[in-house]
């Protein structure tokens, strides 16, 4: 069970350094914020990124999968990011979580700056980002994220 507080528009950039794992990264808070409806979470621009697939309790196989992203699938993520609408807040229970989830690295031209969202497969299929509210995944972000990996 968890609880969803109201939305709270935070600009968060996460910093990984260049050659660094993906898992390897740093909290940042920019100045800048999004819309005042707080919704929109991603910079429409990424250059590229990565996918890594993190597989579930009953998966066939124990071990992530990295995929990379070009610009246009990066955007196509950002866009559908953008218009899944924010959770309620309030009390739900998941009892389908099994763990699994897709966290998205987008890079952007001209930094080592990544933004990150993760996006849970199973469960609530929540949205999250580091210091903002949490969205609902919809059948276009499921869509954008593109086919998983065998066996996940």
């Amino acid at each position: 069970m968890y609880a969803v507080a109201p939305a709270v528009p935070v600009a968060t950039r996460v910093v990984r350094h260049r050659g660094a794992p993906p898992t390897c990264i740093v909290a940042t808070h920019g100045s800048g914020a999004g819309p005042s409806s707080g919704t929109t979470w991603l910079d429409p621009r990424p250059s590229g990124g990565e996918l890594l697939w993190r597989p579930g309790l009953n998966s066939r196989h124990c071990r992530a999968s990295l995929a990379v992203l070009d610009a246009a699938h990066a955007r196509a993520l950002v866009a559908a990011v953008d218009s899944a609408p924010v959770q309620a807040p309030g009390r739900s229970s998941c009892p389908m979580d099994d763990g699994s989830s897709v966290t998205a690295y987008l890079s952007h031209p001209g930094t080592a700056e990544a933004e990150v969202v993760t996006i849970e497969l199973r469960g609530c299929q929540l949205v999250a980002a580091p210091g903002r509210s949490v969205l609902t995944t919809t059948t276009a972000l499921r869509r954008a994220l593109g086919p998983p990996p065998k066996g996940l």
